[in-house]
């Protein structure tokens, strides 16, 4: 369906009425596929939706470790502060997410 509506002229930037992208959307449902399609199509990794989260805060919310490593791949920011005026890996931590933040340690990132 992301491909169609691509296709057919819809933006890969649009925001719902929450100010969510699709990319924000494919991560916090844990969709590879589409987020690896997104990315590819020229989505934006640093791009904000709702209350200034980015598409890796959403990540964690649902410990989605595997979508958190494309998304760093591609040049998230895991020190960006959230709208919440949280980090990725404190994001991770309010949520239980353990494989978010064992992720983020093993790949050796300094979480200071």
């Amino acid at each position: 369906i992301v491909k169609i509506l691509l296709d057919r002229g819809a933006s890969i930037h649009h925001c719902d009425e929450q100010g969510s992208a699709a990319l924000h959307q494919a991560a916090w449902f844990g969709r590879l596929d589409i987020v690896n399609y997104l990315l590819d199509a020229g989505a934006s990794i640093h791009q904000c939706g709702y209350k200034g989260s980015t598409a890796l805060d959403l990540t964690a919310t649902g410990n989605f470790g595997y979508v958190a490593q494309v998304l760093l791949d591609y040049g998230a920011d895991f020190r960006q502060v959230n709208g919440d005026g949280l980090r990725v890996v404190e994001t991770a931590a309010r949520y239980g997410s353990k494989t978010v933040i064992q992720m983020l340690v093993a790949l050796g990132r300094n979480l200071d």
